[in-house]
């Protein structure tokens, strides 16, 4: 299973959601930081696993 595939059965957002609500936030014009903070405020899963997953999107994103 790839990374992409992976987040989408962890958060029941598709990929092309993601790409989306980053490339809408000129994501890539924000430091990594930046990126994953407020993808961790957006994330409806456990406080304990939002910043793994938020780093795993930007990740995943990143090598777009």
């Amino acid at each position: 299973m790839d990374s992409q595939t992976k987040i989408e059965a962890a958060t029941g957002t598709s990929w092309g959601e993601w790409a989306g609500m980053l490339d809408a936030i000129d994501a890539d014009c924000l430091p990594y930081g930046e990126q994953v903070e407020l993808l961790a405020r957006t994330l409806d899963v456990p406080e304990n696993e939002r910043l793994a997953l938020a780093r795993s999107i930007v990740r995943a994103y990143r090598k777009k």
